[in-house]
This record gives structure tokens, sequence and C-alpha cells, in this order.
């Protein structure tokens, strides 16, 4: 971001109405992954939007 000449931030809220900063990679069962890949190339639908405070919730079960 030191680079960046803008930045444009995309809002989204989380699923409990809070403002989502935090983004999760989802299996297929609908849990938090923590391995694997980096980054998964065309894999939008299998990432979600969460507020600091579920991220950390749903990521304490792994």
């Amino acid at each position: 971001m030191a680079w960046a000449d803008e930045i444009k931030e995309i809002k989204t809220i989380c699923h409990c109405g809070k403002k989502a900063t935090m983004n999760a990679r989802i299996d297929g069962s609908g849990q938090m992954e923590s391995s694997g890949e980096q980054i998964e190339i065309g894999g939008n639908e299998r990432y979600v939007s969460l507020c600091r405070e579920c991220f950390y919730s749903e990521n304490t079960g792994l």
C-alpha cells in the first residue's frame, strides 16, 4: 500500500451484521481452512467476509 496512488475500501458486512474486516476460505462442509495453498484461483465462492470476532471464534475450532 505504500506505493498505491489511491485506496478504495470495498465495504462488506459479516453474517452477524457487523463490518467485515477479515476473509476466510471455507471447505465443502463450511469449515474454515487453515492449510493448503495460500491463494486459490477461481475459488470466489469459497471465501467469506467476517468481522474480527467471528473470524477468531470460528478459527478456534480448527
